[in-house]
C-alpha cells in the first residue's frame, strides 16, 4: 500500500500570490495534472490536522471540493494517455471524436490500448489494481458535474441521499493511479515513437 504524498518543507514566509505556467508544453502536463491532486491533499490536511472543532456545514462542505479535485485529476490523467495513444494509432488525425466525461468510457479505452501496446496481460494487471477505485469515482459522478454543481440540468439536487468517503483512501488510491499512469504516459512515448520522447507538439482533445 501506497504511503501518503509527502509535503513539502515550511516556508518561512506565507504565500499570498501564485503565478501559472504555460500548459500546452510536455513538461508541465505532469505538474498541471499533480495541481489538482495537491490541491485536494491541502485540503484534507486542512481537516485532518486542524485542531479547531469544525462546524457541521464546514465538514459537509468540504468533501465536493475535494472529491471533485481528484476525480478531475484522474480524469485528465486518464485522457493524457488515451489521446497520446489516438495520436499514435490513428485515432486522433482528423476532428477525433470529443472523450466526453465519463471515467467509465475512459477507462475502458485505455485498458483497449494497454492491450494493443503492451499485451492482455498489462491490461489485466493494471484494471485489478487501480479499476475499482475508477468506478467508484465513476459511479459517484458518472457525468463530471456532481460535485461541481448543486442541482443537475433538470434542477434536481445531485445527490438525493448523502454520500460518505475515506478522504484518505481516495488520496492514497489517486495517488496510486496518478503514477500507474504517469508510468504508463512515459512508457506509451517510448513504445509508439522513441523518436519524439516529449511529443509536446501533439494536440490532445479533451
Amino acid at each position: 500500500m501506497p504511503s501518503d504524498p509527502p509535503m513539502p518543507p515550511p516556508r518561512k514566509q506565507k504565500i499570498t500570490r501564485l503565478s501559472s505556467w504555460n500548459s500546452l508544453g510536455e513538461l508541465s502536463r505532469e505538474d498541471y495534472r499533480r495541481g489538482y491532486l495537491l490541491g485536494a491533499t491541502v485540503l484534507i490536511d486542512h481537516l485532518v490536522n486542524n485542531e479547531e472543532v469544525l462546524e457541521p456545514w464546514t465538514e459537509f462542505s468540504l468533501i465536493y471540493p475535494i472529491m471533485y479535485l481528484h476525480r478531475h485529476c484522474v480524469e485528465i490523467s486518464i485522457k493524457d494517455v488515451v489521446s497520446l495513444a489516438r495520436s499514435f494509432t490513428g485515432g486522433g488525425k482528423s476532428k477525433p471524436k470529443r472523450l466526453g466525461h465519463s471515467l467509465d468510457d475512459l477507462w475502458n479505452e485505455l485498458l483497449g490500448y494497454v492491450d494493443m501496446l503492451q499485451g492482455p496481460d498489462e491490461a489485466s494487471k493494471l484494471n485489478s489494481e487501480c479499476g475499482a477505485f475508477v468506478g467508484k469515482l465513476h459511479a459517484l459522478d458518472p457525468t463530471g458535474d456532481r460535485f461541481r454543481y448543486p442541482l443537475s440540468t433538470a434542477g434536481d439536487a445531485q445527490f438525493q441521499l448523502n454520500i460518505e468517503t475515506d478522504i484518505l483512501e481516495t488520496r492514497r488510491n489517486a495517488f496510486r493511479l496518478c503514477d500507474a499512469l504517469s508510468e504508463l504516459d512515459s512508457a506509451f512515448h517510448k513504445l509508439i515513437d522513441p523518436g519524439d520522447p516529449d511529443a509536446s507538439s501533439r494536440i490532445y482533445f479533451y
